[in-house]
């Protein structure tokens, strides 16, 4: 069991196979859906590191909780 939670940090590896213009965002979603995104990360032919740094829960503005880090959903989003 942790003694304090500092920060949560939400990242991908990600790249287009297209000639397009892509972009990824990082989201976390609390267990009641709420959503949080992190701006966009623009995506290139070779693989690209975005990262989403949460120093507190967005959803309360407290530290995190074991049980906020246990009970998170993250993820990517397409956004062009």
């Amino acid at each position: 069991t942790p003694v304090a939670i500092n920060a949560v940090q939400v990242g991908a590896f990600a790249r287009k196979t297209d000639t397009g213009y892509r972009a990824i965002a990082l989201q976390y979603e609390t267990p009641g859906g709420t959503q949080y995104n992190s701006g966009n990360s623009t995506l290139a032919g070779t693989y690209t590191r975005p990262v989403y740094l949460l120093a507190t829960n967005p959803s309360t503005g407290s530290a995190w909780t074991l049980s906020d880090v246990n009970n998170m959903r993250i993820g990517t989003k397409v956004t062009t």
